[in-house]
C-alpha cells in the first residue's frame, strides 16, 4: 500500500512542479520534469514489431522495419484511466464533448 501511495505522491509532486514552472515562464524546466517522468513510464526492455509478408511468411526487410517498442512499466496501465478522465474533462471544458 505504501509503495502505491509513494508512487502517487511522486506524480502529484511532478504535476505541481510542471505547473509551477509553466506559470513562472520556465518552459524548459517544465519539459525537463516531463522528460524525467516519461523515463519512469518505460522499463528499458525492448520489443520489436515485424511486418510479415502474407505470401511467404517471412519478415519484410525494409527501411524502418522492425519497429522498436519500449515495454511500458507497471504504472502505465494504472495511469490510463486517469488520462482518460483528464481528456474527457478537457473536452467538456472546451465544449467539444458532443451528445
Amino acid at each position: 500500500y505504501m509503495e502505491t501511495l509513494n508512487a502517487g505522491m511522486k506524480w502529484v509532486k511532478r504535476f505541481k512542479d510542471i505547473g509551477t514552472k509553466v506559470a513562472g515562464g520556465n518552459i524548459d524546466g517544465a519539459f525537463g520534469t516531463i522528460k524525467e517522468g516519461l523515463g519512469d513510464l518505460v522499463t528499458g526492455e525492448t520489443m520489436y514489431l515485424y511486418l510479415i509478408d502474407e505470401l511467404t511468411g517471412a519478415p519484410v526487410r525494409a527501411e524502418g522495419w522492425p519497429i522498436e517498442i519500449k515495454k511500458p512499466s507497471d504504472v502505465v496501465p494504472k495511469l490510463l484511466p486517469v488520462m482518460q478522465v483528464g481528456l474527457r474533462a478537457m473536452s467538456v471544458y472546451n465544449g467539444a464533448a458532443g451528445p
